[in-house]
């Protein structure tokens, strides 16, 4: 026991010394990417973005004083002037803030107790540091020019930044220079970790507005030791410089052995804008070329842009500096640069716009997403706990004790659970659920081995055949981290998971490219390939994308492989660029070859490209669902051969249409065409949504197209069960999937091509921030899309000042034209016409004016369409489907209890009559149809089915006037297409 508790002890101390070197590393490699970005800024004179929401804090003479960025939340401390006191508010991007909240004011009876302001926070060691302003009661408004308006500066501390304890009753810093003029203020603070010791840049030589910058150095943040001149002061000898009556207030960073200060220049007392300025040492400083840097602009700030703060984001390459704008008023502002222009490999046609970016707001997805936030996240996390999914990371960390409990691949579904929580805060920041996975993170971390592996289920079980076992999925498991890692760190901002993923990645790198000594040669189940690509991405290291790129390239090569080819289940048959038929496991094929499409667009490599153009064809004509399903085969859950798609045996995973989905995005990134984001669309609506109850806790695993209340077992069809949602399963890749894919369709929406073209993919109601090449696009669309196809954008944009923006006074958008709408679009305003198409499958280019808000309506015509398939698709031969705009339907026994659904034959017509019904199945359009015996049939969306009592369904039904012996063959040979009531036969 006492060995126990001595190596428990030992290895947690380990563990956080080993976490302490990491995160200084990781702020290393953070330096250099902010000192080389600092570089670039230094030299521009062009390209701060006022942000359209501006003002972004809106009030009554509140001015942003000093903002620290906490763990991906952004602190702010305010003066709020009209209770002389200082405030508090918090926000996750910057531009929405918190409420409000009065943190320190002044005290009646000391010598505090006029006004408290102009405050800075520095954040070390966990602790908060606060030094202020105070203004004594002689600065009356006739005295405000006058050196009788003293101030001096105090210091406070706090462990929350919220309550405050103030650490002296006298001034720590007050004017005894003569040129400070009886006031010193704005107390701009550093800790310099190289010299160990806090350094001040501090206001003074003018009594209302300061005219000079001085600096002090302090070991304690208490007691202070002046440089005896002022260091910094207006531009005296330029009577036309922008800052020649004087210099205040802003932000100091040292980074690289360099200060680099952001400061206001007054050009006259009332007229103030915001420049930088360079410095070795603190004290000699040199002006940027680029100045100022922001001006005023706009009417809310046209008389001056002052008070400034700044932070930059590595994640987001992205810097934020907040101002105080003022014109009738003073009102917080933000202002935003990009460090680096957004970047396309040359074979990636379209960028994707981040999900961070995009809000879905709406009646059909909103429902959805409110649901998985707060019932499907935390009911998965409650399996995961139940089944010791996360505590099999405690039991590794030898946090708990205990043996592995579970399948060997367990790790992967808490990964995605995370993934699913990052998306979900991204949208809906929530403290408790974002706490519940630093939690789990926190487990995750401390169950890493020192040289970075990384997989509960070995280090419990198997400590000795780590990298033996290509069947044993830890690469797959590693892949689920790597891509919970980044999405955490860009919803959240917070560094501990992307530090475990790295640290994970780069062991992987090492045994499987470097030293080779791992048992076999590829990813078992592949998922990892398409995650190094998000790693690289996200941090820039090309060994990521190496390593990616080796295991698409050894895959199916005996060649290149020690280890036998796994054969055809994995995709391990034949090389890859040899590969035009798409077999095996339906998942692991297509999140391979989402891999494999990034990899090609990086790479240019035109045998991988030609090989993803095969591969996809095959899949989604030849064996793809009118669902967007994927999967004829049960018991391996793998495609079948050309055109074998069985309804009642479909297999139809909800695993295998999100990979279809991840897939098709990169086609659609890759290639720049409307038909994979319609595949998208079909998935995403249909098969996937199927998977997901709408209660937010039941889930299928397989998605037939016909179902029996009794129906074939998924790995054994000669032994049958009951066909209803669960709440989990043992195998639980889909419940933890579906919640991980419903909250990151906002990044599928928007995406910009080569030529910042905004495109316009997917149709959920909400709002979107785009940044093009020339500017800032805030978009507006209203919609009840799916139940009907109107559309209403809103477009407002603010340019950048560029030239090459001056000289096109307009931005271009591009909508998608769905493949269901395609012979029936129409168009804007009140006189409603056709929209022209391109031969990719979207809109020609619309031009919008800069600067002008612009609304475009469209309405995509939803009609109800019988679909007939490809007459090889035995199973469907005399059968139709009905669709309509994006949803397939199905009869379900609940609402056709007067014949069997199996039995259903459709009238020649069947009088397609379209209700909505807001209170059923969460607001749905039924379809209304007779059959040949004139009886009313229901059919109801796909999606909806299984949810309200259990039932036989079905999807494709018999139609009048259609033979089974001789079916028709489609349009260009394609897998499915609209019946045209004209060729029904009139002697059937």
């Amino acid at each position: 026991m006492k060995f126990t508790r001595f190596f428990n002890l030992s290895y947690r101390i380990y563990f956080a010394v080993l976490t302490i070197w990491l995160s200084f590393v990781c702020q290393v490699v953070a330096d250099e990417s902010v000192s080389v970005s600092l570089a670039k800024l230094n030299q521009a004179s062009t390209g701060w973005v006022k942000h359209p929401d501006n003002p972004v804090i809106r009030g009554n003479q509140i001015i942003l004083e000093s903002v620290v960025d906490d763990n991906g939340t952004f602190k702010a401390w305010l003066d709020v002037r009209a209770k002389r006191s200082i405030g508090y508010a918090e926000s996750k991007d910057g531009v929405h803030w918190s409420d409000i909240k009065i943190v320190l004011s002044p005290v009646a009876g000391t010598w505090e107790e006029f006004i408290v302001d102009r405050p800075y926070v520095v954040k070390k060691d966990g602790l908060f540091y606060m030094w202020y302003t105070v203004h004594s009661k002689a600065q009356k408004k006739q005295e405000r020019h006058t050196a009788a308006a003293v101030t001096q500066i105090a210091f406070a501390t706090s462990t929350d930044g919220i309550n405050w304890k103030r650490m002296s009753d006298k001034p720590v810093l007050v004017a005894t220079e003569k040129w400070e003029n009886e006031s010193v203020m704005c107390p701009v603070t550093i800790w310099d970790e190289e010299e160990k010791v806090f350094k001040m840049w501090y206001s003074a030589g003018g009594a209302y507005e300061p005219t000079d910058r001085g600096y002090a150095t302090s070991k304690d943040g208490l007691n202070w030791t002046k440089h005896k001149e002022p260091v910094f002061s207006g531009n005296r000898n330029d009577k036309n410089a922008w800052d020649h009556w004087g210099v205040a207030g802003g932000t100091v960073l040292k980074l690289k052995g360099e200060y680099y200060l952001f400061y206001i220049g007054y050009k006259t007392i009332d007229y103030a804008q915001t420049g930088m300025a360079k410095s070795k040492d603190g004290i000699v400083w040199e002006r940027s070329n680029g100045n100022p840097i922001v001006s005023p602009s706009e009417d809310y700030d046209k008389l001056s842009v002052y008070i400034t703060q700044v932070i930059y984001r590595e994640n987001e390459k992205r810097w934020y500096l907040w101002y105080s704008g003022r014109n009738k008023t003073e009102l917080p502002c933000l202002a935003t640069y990009d460090s680096e222009e957004p970047k396309l490999q040359a074979n990636y046609k379209f960028r994707a716009v981040p999900f961070t970016a995009v809000k879905i707001d709406d009646n059909f997805w909103s429902p959805r997403l409110k649901t998985n936030r707060e019932i499907s996240i935390p009911h998965n996390y409650k399996w995961c706990e139940d089944t010791g999914r996360i505590t099999n990371f405690a039991k590794a960390a030898k946090i708990l004790q205990g043996d592995f409990e579970g399948i060997y691949y367990n790790d992967s579904d808490v990964y995605k659970i995370l993934e699913g929580t990052a998306y979900s805060l991204a949208s809906h920041p929530d403290s408790e659920l974002e706490k519940r996975a630093d939690d789990v993170i926190a487990w995750i971390a401390a169950a890493q081995m020192p040289n970075g592996y990384l997989n509960s289920y070995f280090s419990l079980r198997e400590q000795n055949k780590k990298w033996t076992q290509i069947h044993k999925h830890e690469l797959y498991c590693a892949g689920h981290l790597l891509e919970a890692a980044v999405a955490y760190k860009q919803a959240t901002g917070k560094d501990t998971l992307l530090n475990v993923a790295e640290k994970l990645a780069d062991h992987i790198y090492d045994v499987f490219y470097v030293q080779k000594s791992a048992k076999f040669g590829v990813p078992g189940c592949e998922e990892i390939e398409l995650a190094l690509i998000k790693l690289y991405q996200q941090t820039g290291k090309e060994k990521y994308l190496t390593l990616s790129k080796h295991f698409i390239d050894v895959r199916g090569d005996q060649l290149k492989r020690q280890d036998k080819l796994a054969g055809v289940n994995i995709q391990d048959h034949l090389p890859v660029r040899k590969q035009f038929e798409i077999v095996g496991h339906a998942v692991r094929a297509c999140y391979f070859f989402t891999g494999v499409a990034d990899v090609a667009a990086y790479s240019g490599d035109k045998e991988l490209l030609n090989a993803l153009d095969n591969l996809w064809n095959d899949t989604v004509n030849r064996k793809m669902y009118i669902t967007g399903g994927i999967g004829a085969t049960h018991g391996s859950e793998s495609f079948g051969a050309a055109y074998e798609l069985p309804n009642k045996t479909a297999y139809c995973e909800t695993c295998a249409a999100i990979s279809l989905a991840m897939w098709a995005h990169r086609m659609n990134l890759l290639h720049g065409d409307a038909k994979y984001a319609d595949v998208i669309e079909r998935a995403a609506y249909n098969n996937i949504l199927a998977g997901y109850g709408m209660d937010g806790k039941s889930f299928f695993y397989v998605n037939p197209l016909e179902a029996e209340k009794i129906q074939p077992n998924k790995h054994d069809v000669t032994k049958n069960v009951l066909h209803h949602r669960q709440p989990f399963f043992t195998t639980a890749c889909c419940p933890t999937n579906v919640v991980r894919f419903i909250p990151s369709l906002s990044g599928y929406q928007y995406a910009v091509d080569k030529d910042g073209v905004l495109i316009v993919n997917q149709y959920f109601a909400g709002n979107a921030l785009v940044e093009l090449p020339n500017g800032t696009v805030k978009i507006k669309l209203e919609t009840n899309y799916p139940c009907d196809g109107k559309l209403k954008f809103k477009f407002e944009s603010t340019p950048k000042p560029y030239a090459s923006c001056k000289t096109n006074g307009n931005f271009v958008v591009k909508f998608r034209i769905p493949s269901w709408s395609r012979d029936q679009i129409f168009g804007e305003g009140i006189n409603v016409t056709k929209i022209a198409s391109g031969s990719d499958g979207y809109t020609l280019p619309i031009e919008i004016a800069w600067g002008k808000s612009f609304v475009r309506n469209i309405d995509f015509k939803m009609e109800t369409n019988r679909v007939i398939a490809h007459p090889k698709v035995v199973a469907n031969n005399g059968r139709v489907a009905i669709q309509r705009g994006p949803l397939v339907y199905c009869f379900e026994e609940t609402d056709n209890k007067a014949l069997s659904v199996f039995n259903i034959e459709l009238a020649r017509d069947p009088q397609f009559k379209e209700e909505f019904q807001k209170d059923l199945l969460g607001g749905i359009v039924v379809l209304k149809c007779k059959d040949t015996e004139d009886r009313e049939l229901t059919a109801v969306p796909y999606y909806a089915w299984d949810n309200r009592e259990m039932g036989a369904m079905n999807v494709w039904v018999n139609q009048q006037g259609l033979s089974k012996s001789q079916p028709i063959s489609t349009t260009n040979n394609q897998l499915y297409n609209n019946l045209k009531p004209e060729i029904l036969r009139p002697d059937l």
